[in-house]
């Protein structure tokens, strides 16, 4: 094993430890990373080679996670355990479209991450799996990729090599239509297809909105959606915007206003 298979085994295994997480498949992976490492995580609409980027910004001792929306659910979740990976391993320096130490080492990261080959194991117990039905299994139960499910297996000693290399061409759609869970795929593309903006980011915009000082289309924006859907679900929840009080504002406070009386007649001089 590879000096970065290594760390990355060991980093993952790490966190699943400290947060609890087992042997289990890992399925609001957004969440998990917000609650896990403070970050913002968002679901951005963005151009289709921009799989994902991590911001961090010192001075405010912040650090921001974006990944594109898209059709591709197991991809999605991938690229976002991809730069955890480079959070928690501090990757300061990496650049864009290089595939270095950093990269790879990331890619380790969240394969052992998403889909611990012991957890396959586990999953699968004793027999032969050498079938596209145990890769439909596994892929569904922990949300990856064939190619990646096919590689834990492997590592599980479940099947070989040349079993992995002759399931290269299958896709997601592929099994999920074979073996029965199209909707369940469709669900997954549905939520993975959406603006998810960061939860705290919305938190704050609804508080601000409570106490009148934005908009309900600055949170419509911000999520996605159409002002009057966000505003029903408001209205709902019983959130409305205070109104003002005038007893808020001391008269030094209220603008100068510049009045032009010049073009009024004089109503003191008759025609």
């Amino acid at each position: 094993m590879s000096r970065n298979e290594t760390q990355a085994q060991q980093k993952a295994q790490e966190f699943r430890i400290q947060n609890g997480l087992g042997s289990q498949p890992i399925y609001d992976l957004i969440r998990l990373i917000e609650l896990s490492t403070g970050c913002d995580v968002a679901v951005l609409d963005v151009p289709e080679d921009d799989h994902g980027l991590t911001m961090s910004d010192p001075e405010r001792d912040t650090t921001f996670i974006g990944v594109a929306r898209t059709m591709n659910p197991m991809s999605q979740r991938s690229t976002l355990a991809h730069e955890l990976g480079h959070i928690l391993f501090e990757d300061h320096t990496v650049e864009l479209g290089k595939r270095d130490r950093q990269e790879i080492r990331a890619d380790a990261f969240a394969r052992h991450l998403l889909i611990p080959h012991q957890a396959v194991k586990a999953f699968l117990g004793e027999g032969d799996h050498c079938s596209l039905h145990s890769l439909s299994s596994v892929v569904q139960h922990f949300l990856v990729s064939p190619q990646m499910a096919a590689i834990a297996m492997r590592d599980a000693k479940i099947i070989d090599q040349e079993t992995v290399n002759s399931w290269k061409a299958i896709t997601t759609p592929h099994l999920a239509t074979q073996f029965g869970w199209s909707e369940v795929y469709a669900t997954l593309q549905e939520t993975s297809n959406r603006i998810r903006p960061p939860q705290k980011l919305i938190a704050r915009a609804i508080s601000a909105y409570a106490d009148g000082l934005i908009s309900a289309q600055v949170i419509a924006t911000l999520r996605g959606l159409p002002e009057d859907l966000v505003l029903q679900e408001l209205e709902e929840a019983g959130i409305t915007p205070a109104l003002p009080s005038f007893a808020d504002y001391e008269l030094r406070d209220l603008p100068q206003v510049d009045i032009d009386l010049s073009g009024l007649e004089d109503a003191s001089d008759p025609e």
